[in-house]
């Protein structure tokens, strides 16, 4: 029982921190668009995909 106790706790932090999150990178993105324009924000996507992908590449092990 002390198992599933400890599950639920770690379980319903997770869910708690990736609300809060989610809701900071809603403001983030709407902050950005409103400064800079929807066609910027696409190419900072744009961007910003290649950059997490070679970011991703660069600290994968063999």
């Amino acid at each position: 029982m002390k198992r599933f106790k400890f599950f639920i706790f770690n379980t319903s932090i997770l869910i708690i921190t990736s609300l809060i999150f989610r809701a900071i990178d809603i403001y983030f993105t709407a902050y950005v668009s409103s400064k800079i324009g929807s066609e910027n924000v696409g190419i900072y996507q744009l961007v910003m995909s290649v950059y997490l992908f070679g970011i991703t590449l660069a600290t994968s092990r063999n």
